[in-house]
């Protein structure tokens, strides 16, 4: 099985204002598979340079890359979503974490689980039988 995930890591001033610079987005290669027919968990490692003593907020969001009807906004932070694709699709599924009003004391690991952000899932039909 491919990973065919877009992982992307936006990183935020004090100001909550993206510092371009310091997006990652992480690439196919970069993401280890686990668990059985590498079907379990996805991770992968990130390094960034940031400056002690400053505050960061930091935005964590994945999806199929294949899959267009969810759109990242890194200056905000959001997502917005087109309803007119078919949700019923494995590949609609996303992932997010958000890690708000870091200070920086020093050379630091995080590790960071992303979740499914999706509490509601709508069934649609036009057949009404």
């Amino acid at each position: 099985m491919t990973c065919a995930r877009d992982c992307r890591i936006d990183i935020y001033d004090e100001n909550h204002e993206l510092l371009p610079s310091l997006t990652q987005k992480v690439s196919e290669n970069q993401i280890t598979l686990s668990g059985v027919n590498n079907e379990g968990q996805r991770t992968a490692t990130i390094n960034v340079v940031l400056v002690k003593g400053q505050t960061y907020s930091f935005a964590f969001w994945a999806q199929d890359k294949d899959y267009t009807a969810y759109r990242f906004n890194e200056t905000t932070a959001t997502v917005s979503i087109e309803y007119g694709q078919t949700a019923n699709n494995k590949n609609a599924d996303a992932f997010f974490a958000k890690i708000n009003d870091y200070t920086v004391t020093g050379s630091f690991e995080q590790n960071v689980t992303l979740k499914r952000p999706f509490a509601q899932v709508n069934f649609l039909t036009t057949d009404y039988d």
